[in-house]
């Protein structure tokens, strides 16, 4: 597959929408150029976990993730996670070292031309206390700490392909068990 050329149709804060033509076909797609996400999955060893309820302005509506966000230009994708962590939840002290990458994954190929890099941060005992949150504009998080393996949060993460896909991570490397999926 080799691309022909790429027009710009619109720039955004978030991304930039752009079409494409490519060799050996009439078809020009239109697509999204993205910077790179990251993820980051919290889990101590009393198998609690932190998430944040976040309004999703696509959707008009809260999900409920895993902390996450865009790797800034120049940034390396372990940093913005560390970086995504403390913004988001307001965990204090975050130790890079503790961080382990999953995986990474395409959100979505068919439109986005991005990579979401997702983390595992393994820690003894969730903070009795989070600090402030700092928050961009465009965000509304309220974080909370659940238990991991409750079915009816793994049902809502899995609505959100984001962390659907970080779930999947989490289920081959042996950390938690498929939920009793509910499709309701």
């Amino acid at each position: 597959m080799n691309k022909i050329s790429e027009k710009e149709l619109l720039k955004t804060p978030v991304f930039t929408v752009v079409e494409k033509e490519f060799e050996g076909t009439s078809f020009k797609p239109v697509g999204l150029n993205c910077p790179e996400w990251v993820m980051v999955i919290v889990v101590d060893k009393n198998r609690k976990t932190l998430v944040v309820r976040q309004t999703r302005w696509g959707l008009e509506n809260k999900t409920i993730e895993w902390p996450c966000g865009t790797v800034e230009k120049g940034e390396e994708p372990k940093v913005a996670a560390v970086r995504e962590l403390q913004e988001e939840t307001g965990f204090k002290d975050v130790d890079p070292e503790r961080l382990s990458l999953l995986g990474e994954y395409n959100p979505n190929p068919a439109h986005n031309n991005n990579l979401m890099h997702a983390y595992l941060y393994s820690i003894p005992e969730m903070p009795k206390e989070f600090g402030e949150l700092n928050l961009d504009e465009n965000e509304d998080c309220e974080p909370s700490v659940v238990d991991i393996d409750n079915d009816e949060l793994q049902n809502a993460l899995l609505r959100n392909a984001m962390s659907g896909a970080a779930m999947a991570l989490l289920y081959r490397r042996g950390i938690i068990a498929p939920p009793n999926i509910n499709y309701l």
